[in-house]
């Protein structure tokens, strides 16, 4: 239950900071923990371009590596949660496609954004005319909705 509540709360604040452009919840003065960031450099040695945000529940450390930008998250005790980098609409399965398909008639899809905890879950933008909303592929290629974003 733990690891759901994570996964919503870390996908939240991922759909707001990709979604949104400015958010007042966020404290960029904020002070990281030197945990965060001993655990970042150990994982992510070779990363460039290194900014880290601070908000209520997370830091977050925005980076490029090996060409690709990714976030990943610190829980505030600096414990590593996940990592969310761009993903590609390829990457899905054929049965989470038509799953995506049947169930979201008329929807085209946008971004994918890569989510790499325990497992990989992928997240996928879909908007019909004005409306726009986020649903989660698990590695079971289930679908399901996740959020409304417009």
């Amino acid at each position: 239950m733990k690891k759901v509540l994570y996964t919503a709360l870390l996908v939240t604040g991922l759909s707001v900071s990709t979604f949104a452009a400015d958010d007042y919840r966020y404290n960029k003065e904020a002070k990281v923990s030197t945990s965060a960031q001993a655990q970042f450099n150990d994982l992510y040695s070779r990363a460039t371009n290194v900014s880290w945000t601070v908000t209520d529940k997370f830091q977050k450390a925005f980076f490029t590596l090996d060409g690709v930008t990714m976030t990943a998250f610190y829980d505030l005790n600096g414990d590593h949660i996940a990592t969310t980098q761009p993903g590609k609409l390829e990457q899905l399965s054929e049965t989470a496609l038509s799953r995506i398909s049947k169930a979201y008639k008329g929807y085209e899809v946008g971004k994918v954004i890569e989510y790499n905890s325990t497992s990989t879950v992928y997240f996928v933008e879909l908007r019909k005319g004005e409306r726009e909303l986020l649903v989660r592929v698990t590695p079971d290629n289930s679908v399901y909705f996740f959020k409304q974003i417009k």
